[in-house]
């Protein structure tokens, strides 16, 4: 009953796919803009750092020597930023690519799981057949991979900095995820050249991969929080001043993990979701793909699917099409929304400290326009 008026309204079904596909295209659209800019800002920074460092360097006061070493902690955090918005910027093309591809060639569709050509999914069909299917799948997840390694490394460098003994070089916590980054971009990209080994390595990376490097951010991002709390608590009897921008700076970091967390923990449902609808679909629905998968000519009989083929069927439709669109709307808002507010906090910000300037000056613009020459 359900099946038959979910295929009396596939009109409907198909409006809400497109609407999500386009909300989706916007947010990414507008995130890689966004990250653009501040890719382009942050590039500048590391250049005017490098100057400032290579200055220092060559002062001997001894009151040089913190900001030397504060000059080196922004150039390091510099240079993980920028490294991060490009891989924001590649992964959101990549995103706009896969649903395109997925448009084109993986349009949901139901086939009888007992026909001869043994057909489950025309976007898994690519996977199978062609290698640059699977080199662009690889390539998202290599970005996803990175982008969240970055983050995560990023931070534990941060939480060091920041440390009551401060840390300004990478650990060998550090080099230690690096190398296991590199580690698993290799064991990915080397499961291109067989299907069968990609998927089993994709279904691992999405299911345990991504949860652990969401631990690791969570991990050290609770020890930078809690240093740089410290760190205003001790400015608070010190300078006053010193207080309020580090408590800023506290409060607009709370604000940022939370939207990433969130971002990233709904990326994750969908991705894990997707892969474990999937396969109890193969399962239970398509025993010539389980044959075909495992290499092996035995019998692979799924009497569940029989009895229940609608409820299957009706689940899957529903999952797929309304839930994990939805759930990925959202991921790419809230991510979105991170870009967003980082851009606001940083124009508010400029603007008042040049009101504080003109204040401090004596400047007032009393007029929509300024003379040429003098005051009156």
């Amino acid at each position: 009953m359900f099946f038959s008026i979910l295929r009396e309204h596939k009109g409907l079904s198909e409006i809400f796919v497109y609407i999500s596909i386009g909300s989706i295209s916007f947010l990414d659209i507008g995130i890689a803009f966004l990250a653009a800019i501040w890719l382009l800002y942050f590039l500048s920074r590391l250049r005017s750092l490098s100057k400032k460092i290579h200055y220092l360097k060559k002062q001997t006061d001894e009151r040089c020597k913190q900001e030397l070493t504060n000059a080196r902690v922004d150039y390091i955090k510099s240079l993980f930023i920028a490294a991060i918005c490009a891989c924001e910027i590649l992964q959101s093309w990549l995103l706009i690519m896969t649903i395109s591809t997925e448009l084109g060639v993986a349009r949901f569709v139901l086939p009888d799981p007992n026909n001869s050509n043994c057909t489950w999914n025309r976007f898994f069909e690519y996977i199978q057949d062609f290698t640059a299917a699977r080199g662009l799948f690889a390539l998202e997840i290599s970005s996803m991979l990175l982008y969240m390694s970055l983050v995560h490394i990023l931070t534990s460098y941060l939480s060091n900095a920041y440390a009551d003994k401060r840390v300004i070089k990478l650990t060998k916590r550090e080099l230690f995820m690096f190398v296991l980054l590199l580690t698993q971009l290799v064991i990915l990209w080397l499961s291109v050249y067989s299907w069968r080994v990609f998927i089993f390595v994709l279904t691992f990376v999405i299911i345990s991969i991504i949860p652990i490097h969401l631990f690791f951010y969570i991990k050290y991002s609770r020890k930078l929080y809690s240093h740089i709390k410290r760190r205003a608590l001790d400015a608070w009897f010190e300078d006053i001043h010193s207080y309020k921008n580090l408590e800023q700076m506290r409060n607009d970091y709370k604000h940022g993990t939370l939207l990433y967390t969130i971002s990233t923990v709904l990326f994750g449902i969908v991705l894990t979701g997707f892969v474990i609808i999937s396969l109890i679909r193969l399962l239970l629905a398509y025993p010539c793909k389980v044959k075909q998968l495992i290499n092996t000519q035995s019998q692979w009989s799924t009497p569940f699917f029989t009895k229940h083929q609608t409820a299957i069927a009706v689940t899957s439709l529903i999952l797929e099409r309304f839930l994990f669109n939805s759930l990925t709307v959202f991921a790419v808002f809230f991510m979105f929304l991170l870009h967003a507010s980082i851009l606001y906090k940083a124009v508010r910000r400029l603007l008042q400290r040049r009101r504080a300037y003109n204040r401090h000056a004596g400047i007032h613009y009393n007029h929509m326009y300024q003379p040429l020459i003098g005051n009156k």
